[in-house]
């Protein structure tokens, strides 16, 4: 699901945008914006998690901290910069 090949992560995200694109209208309580940043941004932190090499290899950040929590302080830190409302940060 996550295609392990260069360019992968930016396909899953596309497909995922797609998908979620769909499914917004379904919800009409949902902020379809937090909604679409939420999808758009889910998977970031495998930027940190793994090389850039042709053959993909977790870092060592990667192995201890997961792409998760590497995604949660990426985003956390844009945020601060940019200044961010923090109620919008926490729907997100």
């Amino acid at each position: 699901m996550h295609h392990p090949y260069k360019n992968g992560l930016l396909e899953h995200t596309v497909h995922t945008a797609r998908a979620g694109k769909s499914l917004v209208p379904l919800y009409p309580f949902v902020d379809s914006d937090i909604a679409m940043a939420g999808l758009l941004l889910h998977d970031i932190g495998k930027v940190l998690e793994y090389t850039s090499d042709v053959v993909r290899q977790r870092t060592k950040i990667g192995i201890l901290q997961g792409h998760l929590f590497l995604g949660y302080r990426l985003i956390r830190k844009a945020a601060i910069q940019n200044k961010l409302d923090g109620e919008i940060l926490e729907r997100l």
